[in-house]
């Protein structure tokens, strides 16, 4: 915005230097008396008036376009017309042009006097720049475009979209302005982001520093975004409150491109070191031979003839470091196709060898675990389509036997436990019957997750994008409800309640065996239900279940008694069986009858 000068009539700047001279407010006496007759003069004073108003016109209407240009030079633009304005305003209310005015107004030349205050825009033109400048004046630009690193360029988004969001409210800044001032601001990150990555060099990073460069740049459209969803909200409101036609808050982002090409870069990148660590892992030296794939002596690159598959990798990804990657142009994306297409013509013979050797190896597995195995160790390289349509008929058979494992699983599971083999293992090694049940079924569970980890192990890890994978997880998922235990728990936990198991009355009991002709029997008053109780709860417990305090104390007191319960039982169970011993041997009953008064005062010394 240059700065306006108002040409002065020669006359009357020696008159102002005149009364400048005497210290005095310059006049109309200053100046010669026939003067302010001549119409020479005045006419001559009325054009340069004139055109001072053609000038301050000129410079009151001037604007930009803010779609042009960077947001850099909206500011600019903006600080430089309050300068402008400024210079204009103190040259208006300057003595020279003030006693312009006087002798045309003196000379009845009202209208140019009148026409220089009203008709230059100034009052309208100061009042748009003064708003304007509520948002321009402290926009922090100058850290955006002076970030040094990425994390710079972070802290610099926030600062700058915090101040456009908060003066946005208060400031008569249009709405339709800022769209494209914001789009500018993309304009400049995707300028600063240039001159840090440096598109040449990206291809020549290691690996993970070139991932650290990657995350960072994702924060930053993150950043990107966050803030611009906010700008959106406040930008609505705005509107809203102004009563202004409503108008679609959005904007084509400079950075775009950029931001594409990089992900497209990364994607690459990562699909390269993929395929050179797996063939660097699988394709060398295999230390698993025959005892775990199925082929015999040590795996060599030499199945790739006299091409060494590291070094071809290598040699094509060489071609892309002279590339500038960032170069976003018509030209750029020729070249980097072209540089893409080279590399992709170079790693195809790697990928014909590896498909070659899948195949041999799927082919020389004498049953679907090999198989499996063989997936497992060369999944990471499903991402390339071309092996990964190459095995597919492979896929679809071992995908085949995942189905057939999973339903005969789920038939397994419905066959009732008390009727199964695994109840009767579980009664020879003490387990009692719920916590054997969700054993039971967490075992179901835990080769469910096999079956899908052998999923995983033929379609790669993306398996739940593909069609069968959806109907597996789908098919699975249904299963694995099935497979919840805590409806099991909470219906012992109701049982256990309704019982009231406790420890406690009379240590022994009296019953009537109608079998033996109603005879009376001693026996041990200790409830089988309680020792179950205590087995349970220990169980339970090994399997992370949470045991209310009433029934755990129950079980602790149980898990005390038991040993002298079970002992104190034994110890019955042998009197009775000599007493009926004894019974069947009058003939000697007389010898031992003084053991047995003996054992019969020490049961009577027990209540009851």
């Amino acid at each position: 915005m240059p700065d306006l000068h108002l040409p002065i009539h020669p006359v009357i700047q020696a008159a102002v230097e005149e009364a400048a001279a005497r210290s005095e407010k310059p006049t109309s006496a200053h100046l010669p008396q026939s003067l302010l007759n001549d119409a020479h003069f005045l006419n001559n004073l009325q054009a340069a008036v004139n055109g001072w108003i053609k000038a301050i016109q000129e410079s009151t209407q001037r604007s930009r376009d803010p779609s042009t240009g960077t947001a850099m030079q909206e500011k600019n633009f903006w600080l430089s017309m309050e300068s402008a304005l400024d210079s204009i305003e103190r040259q208006q209310n300057s003595d020279p042009v003030r006693l312009s005015l006087d002798v045309l107004s003196q000379a009845k030349r009202h209208a140019t006097a009148v026409s220089f205050h009203a008709d230059t825009g100034f009052k309208e033109a100061a009042d748009k720049v003064q708003k304007y400048n509520q948002l321009m004046r402290e926009l922090p630009l100058e850290e955006l475009l002076a970030a040094a690193t990425l994390i710079k360029i972070q802290e610099a988004l926030d600062q700058v979209f915090q101040h456009i969001n908060k003066k946005l409210r208060v400031c008569a800044y249009p709405i339709r302005r800022a769209l494209p001032l914001v789009e500018a601001i993309s304009g400049d990150l995707d300028t600063r982001l240039h001159e840090l990555l440096h598109g040449r060099s990206l291809m020549h990073l290691d690996f993970p520093e070139f991932q650290n460069l990657m995350a960072a740049t994702d924060k930053i459209w993150d950043i990107w975004e966050d803030n611009f969803k906010e700008f959106a909200n406040a930008a609505r409101e705005v509107i809203r409150r102004r009563g202004e036609k409503f108008i679609p808050i959005k904007i084509d982002s400079r950075h775009k491109q950029t931001k594409d090409r990089l992900r497209y870069i990364n994607t690459f990148r990562v699909n390269h070191e993929q395929l050179r660590d797996t063939i660097a892992n699988v394709l060398g030296e295999d230390q698993d031979n025959i005892h775990n794939d199925g082929v015999s002596g040590p795996v060599i690159i030499e199945e790739m003839g006299d091409v060494d598959a590291i070094d071809e990798i290598s040699q094509a990804y060489s071609v892309l470091k002279d590339v500038d990657v960032l170069d976003v142009s018509e030209e750029g994306t020729r070249i980097w196709v072209r540089a893409e297409a080279a590399y992709n013509e170079r790693t195809s013979r790697v990928e014909n060898s590896i498909i070659a050797r899948l195949r041999d190896r799927l082919a020389l597995a004498k049953n679907s675990n090999e198989m499996f195995r063989v997936f497992s160790k060369f999944n990471a390289l499903f991402v390339r389509p071309k092996i990964r349509s190459a095995i597919s008929e492979y896929q679809t058979q071992l995908i085949g036997n995942v189905k057939n494992d999973i339903a005969a699983l789920q038939e397994r599971f419905m066959h009732p436990y008390g009727h199964t083999e695994t109840h009767a293992m579980a009664q020879l090694r003490d387990l009692p019957p719920v916590s054997g049940a969700i054993i039971r079924t967490r075992q179901i569970e835990r080769q469910l997750n096999a079956y899908m980890s052998k999923v995983e192990d033929v379609l790669g890890k993306d398996w739940a994008l593909h069609v069968e994978g959806q109907k597996l997880q789908t098919e699975s998922n249904m299963f694995r409800k099935k497979l919840d235990v805590k409806p099991v728990f909470d219906e012992w936990l109701r049982d256990v309640n309704r019982r009231q198991l406790s420890v406690s009355g009379r240590l022994f009991a009296i019953s009537r065996n109608r079998a033996s002709g109603n005879i009376l029997e001693l026996s041990v008053s200790f409830d089988a239900q309680v020792i179950t109780l205590f087995k349970e709860v220990r169980n339970l417990q090994w399997q992370k279940f949470t045991i209310p305090h009433a029934i755990n104390n129950t079980s602790k007191e149980a898990r005390r008694v038991y040993p002298y319960a079970v002992s104190l039982m034994e110890s019955v169970n042998t009197y009775a069986q000599t007493i009926n011993v004894i019974d069947s041997m009058p003939e000697v009953s007389m010898l031992v009858m003084a053991s047995e008064v003996k054992c019969k005062h020490l049961l009577q010394r027990v209540r009851l």
